[in-house]
């Protein structure tokens, strides 16, 4: 609804009871939801006076669940394109040839991508595939404009069932603050990713880094009893 344009930035939420009673939620099911929204910047709640949507400068989400940056973009309601730098195919590092369980002679499909909401970046990734995958079929750019999960799922019926992810800090080098038009040492976020099916066999490794004032994720950690 807020996405949507329902309530405008700095409108006021209606009341709890009423709000729960719209969307057939109990109101504890309905907090737990604000405070989510809160953390992820949609909200702000003010005491004494309400809830109001805050317009939202950055793009923020939770970790819980794997999602795309492209999904990520679309539910702030900006639009999302691709800047693409490269797509080739050969032998690389043993590591990179290790973690996706495939032999050193075997190529690997490297993608290099920007991805823009509403033209500006917010996150550089470089992308690792055994070219197997693939079969036979001549590799495209325009196949990889958008979400690679998607492309995987639609078009080589390949399907991501989750990521073993590394959070790692780091600051821009001059390389990385020029693709990400951001400036030199800027604190970054890299998720160093490896995406996996479902009985657990290597798909991709994805090393994806966002600007920190652009993009920000959260953890809900729940207490284990």
């Amino acid at each position: 609804m807020i996405v949507s344009g329902k309530w405008a930035d700095n409108e006021q939420l209606p009341a709890e009871e009423k709000l729960a009673d719209e969307l057939g939620v109990s109101r504890p099911t309905l907090r737990d939801a604000l405070r989510i929204l809160e953390w992820e910047g949609l909200i702000v709640r003010e005491h004494g006076k309400g809830t109001f949507v805050r317009k939202r400068t950055n793009l923020h989400s939770g970790l819980e669940y794997w999602r795309s940056i492209s999904e990520i973009i679309r539910s702030t309601g900006k639009t999302v394109t691709t800047r693409f730098i490269g797509l080739n195919e050969r032998l690389f590092d043993e590591e990179i040839h290790s973690k996706l369980n495939i032999g050193t002679q075997e190529l690997v499909v490297r993608l290099e991508r920007i991805r823009l909401a509403d033209g500006e970046p917010v996150s550089y990734s470089l992308d690792y595939i055994a070219r197997r995958l693939f079969g036979y079929t001549a590799l495209r750019k325009e196949t990889f404009m958008g979400s690679l999960v998607d492309s995987l799922e639609t078009v080589y019926n390949v399907r991501i069932s989750y990521s073993l992810t590394n959070l790692v800090p780091v600051v821009a080098d001059k390389s990385l603050a020029e693709l990400l038009e951001i400036g030199e040492l800027s604190p970054v976020l890299l998720l160093d990713e490896l995406h996996c099916d479902k009985k657990g066999e290597p798909i991709f490794l994805g090393r994806e880094y966002f600007p920190y004032d652009r993009v920000q994720f959260h953890i809900i950690r729940h207490r284990v009893d």
